[in-house]
């Protein structure tokens, strides 16, 4: 089971949650003209597995503009994620694909589909804090 902590941090990972959130964690977020600036005096951090990066990239593929700000929040908050994408083929793509997306390339279809075979049933957006799993206590 998740901690708050982490739950949170999960969430804005996927996409559910906005980043002023971090604020509920005493993490202090800005956007300023050089990128994203992160206080984070309470050191926390969780690790972003290639399924967390799917389910982000699923949830904003639609909407370029919030896909590239994601993708940019993502490599830039490093101290809050630490990308475990596997050893293989794909996470080496993804990574790259993030990077590409952050600096406003479109999304490549291989891509999506691949994060569509990852996360095949992925979720209807979720009430903030609702479980995954219906019934099942995230």
């Amino acid at each position: 089971m998740l901690k708050k902590e982490e739950t949170i941090l999960k969430e804005i990972l996927w996409g559910e949650r906005p980043y002023h959130h971090l604020s509920f964690l005493k993490i202090n977020h800005s956007l300023t003209s050089e990128g994203h600036r992160i206080e984070n005096p309470r050191h926390l951090n969780i690790v972003a597995k290639i399924e967390d990066l799917a389910r982000g990239i699923l949830r904003y593929y639609k909407e370029p503009s919030k896909l590239q700000e994601w993708a940019r929040f993502i490599l830039e908050a490093n101290e809050l994620y630490d990308l475990d994408l596997g050893n293989n083929e794909w996470a080496d793509q993804f990574l790259k694909e993030l990077k590409n997306i952050s600096t406003g390339n479109a999304l490549e279809q291989k891509v999506l589909d691949h994060a569509r075979e990852i996360m095949p049933f992925f979720p209807k957006k979720r009430a903030l804090g609702e479980p995954e799993i219906p019934g099942n206590p995230t």
